[in-house]
């Protein structure tokens, strides 16, 4: 009797096992795809670039957590990438040139005028905080979509929309 109740206990665990792979495989469908693969980078983000930098961050913080990520979050993921790229370059150019600049135009050619890098900072900053909501990585966005973060945990994206 015990070998009949083990056989039955292993076809109802194999048919439970079927079960949650299906619901899985459904979930995964609904949810926007295959869960996203880390490992591939993408032809949009440059080898050697800041975006690839950041990519790999994202990747050594979220590449672990099942169902976070899918192939479908990919392109804004992306987005992401650049437009943190595009700040820190942008950033560190504009510590080396200074907040104001001389003029290119012929009228403002003879006076110092604000670096261009300035509108470029603040709207690769205003693409960032818009990103993050979507991409739940501001704590107010983890909060709507119901994610308890540890206490010490920290992503370390709040830094970069802190500036």
């Amino acid at each position: 009797m015990s070998n009949r109740s083990t056989s039955q206990q292993l076809r109802l665990a194999s048919a439970n096992g079927e079960a949650i792979a299906d619901q899985r495989t459904n979930n995964e469908q609904r949810l926007g795809g295959v869960e996203l693969d880390w490992d591939s980078l993408s032809l949009g983000i440059p080898e050697d670039s800041p975006a690839e930098v950041e990519w790999n961050r994202l990747a050594d913080i979220y590449a672990e957590q099942a169902g976070r990520f899918f192939e479908s979050d990919r392109e804004i993921l992306e987005a992401w990438c650049t437009w943190v790229g595009i700040r820190q370059e942008a950033t560190g150019l504009l510590h080396e040139e200074g907040l104001m600049v001389r003029g290119r135009s012929k009228p403002d050619k003879d006076r110092s005028v604000r670096n261009p890098l300035v509108i470029t900072v603040a709207q690769a900053t205003k693409e960032l905080r818009a990103l993050a909501h979507h991409l739940g990585f501001s704590p107010e966005a983890r909060k709507r979509a119901g994610v308890i973060e540890k206490a010490t945990e920290r992503t370390g994206n709040e830094d970069l929309l802190s500036g």
